[in-house]
């Protein structure tokens, strides 16, 4: 049982790495937790907010 399973998750990783590379086009996906734009200008008050949080995390 051990054996199929294992053989199983082979194929499985076999057909994502398959998918995952077999287009010559670029693909990239920014994390929706990466928040850059509260650093861009305009400045205003979240960004003072972000730079104290950030002051107190250094």
């Amino acid at each position: 049982m051990r054996r199929d399973r294992l053989l199983r998750m082979q194929a499985l990783l076999a057909q994502l790495l398959a998918a995952s590379f077999s287009s010559d086009e670029l693909c990239v996906v920014q994390s929706r937790w990466a928040r850059g734009d509260l650093l861009y200008p305009p400045h205003g008050p979240r960004f003072k907010r972000v730079m104290g949080w950030l002051r107190r995390l250094a």
